[in-house]
């Protein structure tokens, strides 16, 4: 172990390092811009987009609800016309009935025309 010590020199004794070593940015690796400005610009732009998805997601809640709206109001303008257009059940019961009374008298004669010539005989 004191041979290994003694090849190594002792590293500690040549310089002492301090945090803001290593916290500061070198002036000689430093673009144009700071990097702090450029962050800078960059946390703007970023709270810029947010605040626009905000308003955006809120137009589409805006422009969503008045679709909805108009569709419903459409649907129940045709269902109106639909039933404007369609005749009321107890109409279409009564001419059924009506062609139904017409084809059994209809029926009926044609049943006596056949049988009367037998039942006179």
């Amino acid at each position: 172990m004191r041979r290994f010590q003694e090849q190594v020199p002792d590293v500690e004794s040549e310089q002492h390092y301090t945090f803001a070593d290593f916290t500061d940015e070198p002036t000689e690796f430093q673009p144009e811009g700071s990097y702090r400005e450029r962050v800078a610009v960059l946390e703007k732009k970023v709270a810029e987009l947010e605040a626009t998805v905000g308003y955006l997601k809120d137009s589409v809640k805006s422009v969503d609800g008045f679709f909805r709206a108009r569709i419903g109001h459409l649907v129940g303008e045709f269902v109106e016309r639909c039933r404007e257009a369609t005749p009321p059940i107890v109409e279409i019961q009564q001419a059924v009935e009506a062609v139904f009374q017409r084809e059994a008298n209809h029926l009926a004669k044609a049943i006596l025309s056949r049988i009367q010539p037998y039942a006179l005989r």
